[in-house]
């Protein structure tokens, strides 16, 4: 029998949202780490219509494992749903380090919607450099930086490489549906309203709904920032905190990875 690979733990960050209107498609979304995750489920909640956020994993016992590779726990599909059972318009997200457990899961249950976020990976890093924890003895951005560009992990949590690896399977996959970042922003964080709304209508067409363009309007007005992890919430950004070194480093550890996402042709930049 096939196997899941599961991590159960509150820290896991794997929900359900139980949607006010079900009529439309279960999906499950997976995200590179501070690539609009917060972002893209709230857009999600706004387009289900939906504002409850139920926890399924409340385990902590795993805490400090839960983007362990592999997992530490072994999971069939069947269990998978005991403990998390499936519902009309269910949602489940996570990070892209469990994106296997759903590769799989789809061989059993199809009829969900893979939806998947991406964002270029140099903002990736200047948003994990402000946001994670690091050694006492690194202190300034440019260390920190450079420290995510070795993909040394200050938090033995992110392991950016292997997210972008992850995401590339999915970018490859013609039934997942694929989010950017710099897309899906809009004009308050450098972006484009009218991209925006192409975006907010293809993740709507995905799950089979319906926007008019009153409801695409409210949608937009509200997804702005007002989340736990929100920063600035601009694209670009590593363009006032990378260094001539750090792009060195980057082209030569990332750099590829980089232009398979889509964010250049080559390592002229």
């Amino acid at each position: 029998m096939k196997k899941i690979y599961l991590l159960l733990s509150f820290s896991v960050w794997i929900y359900s949202v139980h949607a006010i209107d079900t009529n439309h498609k279960p999906y499950f979304m997976l995200s590179i780490p501070k690539s609009g995750t917060h972002l893209l489920t709230k857009t999600l909640k706004l387009i289900t219509n939906d504002h409850d956020l139920i926890c399924l994993g409340e385990e902590t016992f795993l805490m400090k494992q839960h983007y362990a590779f592999p997992p530490a726990i072994y999971v069939t599909p069947e269990e998978f749903l005991e403990h998390y059972p499936k519902s009309p318009g269910q949602c489940m997200y996570n990070h892209l380090n469990f994106s296997y457990i759903f590769h799989e899961f789809l061989d059993f249950y199809d009829d969900y919607v893979p939806i998947i976020m991406i964002r270029d990976l140099r903002d990736v890093l200047v948003s994990m450099a402000f946001f994670y924890k690091f050694p006492d003895t690194i202190t300034t951005i440019e260390e920190k930086i450079m420290m995510l560009i070795n993909d040394i992990n200050p938090t033995s949590l992110v392991h950016l490489k292997s997210h972008a690896k992850e995401a590339l399977i999915w970018k490859e996959d013609p039934n997942a549906t694929i989010i950017l970042f710099e897309k899906l922003i809009g004009d308050k964080g450098g972006g484009n309203n009218e991209i925006q709304k192409t975006e907010i209508l293809k993740i709507a067409a995905a799950l089979e709904i319906h926007l008019t363009e009153e409801s695409q309007k409210k949608i937009a007005n509200k997804m702005w920032g007002d989340t736990w992890t929100f920063r600035e919430g601009q694209i670009g950004q590593w363009k006032l905190y990378f260094t001539e070194k750090h792009k060195e480093f980057f082209k030569t550890n990332m750099g590829d990875l980089l232009i398979e996402l889509g964010y250049e042709n080559d390592n002229n930049w």
